[in-house]
């Protein structure tokens, strides 16, 4: 429950609460209540509660509430609370609430509340209240309400 700073290379599991700077190189089960400044490179299976300050390269597989301020590539499988600051590759499948200000390649199989201020190439399966200020290539099987 105090910070880490350094890195972790081995499977967690387990709750982390506190500031976190280094980098985790592991499959993660539990809880993440803090910020996170450095790169993670494995699995998140649980909720977090928080900002990514850097790259995030894996799989979240539960709810998420913070910011990522940095490049995705790996697949949201929870609902998604916060934003987005940094290009995303993979898919979201949960309902996503804040904005994605960059480019966004991948499906959402959920409703989308908010702006996405980059181009988007993929898909958008359910309901989409925002704006997209960038290029859209793909399909929308929801409505489409413009704020």
């Amino acid at each position: 429950m105090g910070n880490i700073i350094g890195n972790i290379m081995g499977n967690i599991i387990g709750n982390i609460m506190g500031n976190f700077i280094g980098n985790i190189i592991a499959n993660f089960i539990g809880n993440i209540m803090s910020n996170f400044i450095g790169n993670i490179m494995g699995n998140i299976m649980g909720s977090f509660i928080g900002n990514i300050m850097s790259n995030f390269i894996g799989n979240i597989m539960g709810n998420f509430i913070g910011n990522i301020m940095g490049n995705i590539i790996g697949n949201i499988m929870g609902h998604f609370i916060g934003n987005i600051m940094g290009n995303f590759i993979g898919n979201i499948m949960g309902n996503f609430i804040g904005n994605i200000m960059s480019n966004f390649i991948g499906n959402i199989k959920g409703n989308i509340i908010g702006n996405i201020m980059g181009n988007f190439i993929g898909n958008i399966m359910g309901n989409f209240i925002g704006n997209i200020m960038g290029n859209f290539i793909g399909n929308t099987l929801g409505d489409i309400i413009y704020r």
